[in-house]
């Protein structure tokens, strides 16, 4: 299964012995017993991805690190925030997008991109 929401492509797969799941865009995957655990695991990766970029001015220079910085502030946090207002609590099964958004209220506090922007994102 593949689901694609403002340019954010996740895709989640049944494989052996398990999930996996991968935001296309970035690369990243990851691995699980259940669906729900592989999404948990890819939220993570992902927070994780971003703590590094956001912390280091230098890995942010080199590529493709330059364009995943990039895609997350244009495309994934705005996506996040718009998943985040149509799923406004936790449920059974949650999408990828609300659980970053769920994981990552420490990013919100300290600014994960601009808040005008996601603003003007989420009002288009």
């Amino acid at each position: 299964m593949v689901k694609t929401m403002t340019h954010v492509t996740v895709r989640v797969e049944r494989d052996r012995p398990g999930w996996f799941a991968e935001l296309v865009e970035l690369g990243l995957y990851a691995h699980g017993r259940t669906k729900g655990e592989a999404l948990e695991k890819l939220a993570d990766c992902v927070l994780d991805y971003w703590f590094h970029l956001s912390k280091d001015p230098a890995l942010r220079r080199t590529e493709p690190c330059r364009q995943h910085y990039q895609f997350y502030q244009d495309y994934l946090w705005p996506a996040v925030l718009e998943a985040l207002q149509q799923y406004p609590s936790p449920s059974k099964e949650v999408p990828l997008l609300p659980l970053i958004a769920y994981r990552s209220a420490f990013l919100w506090l300290k600014g994960a991109g601009s808040q005008k922007k996601f603003a003007t994102s989420s009002s288009s």
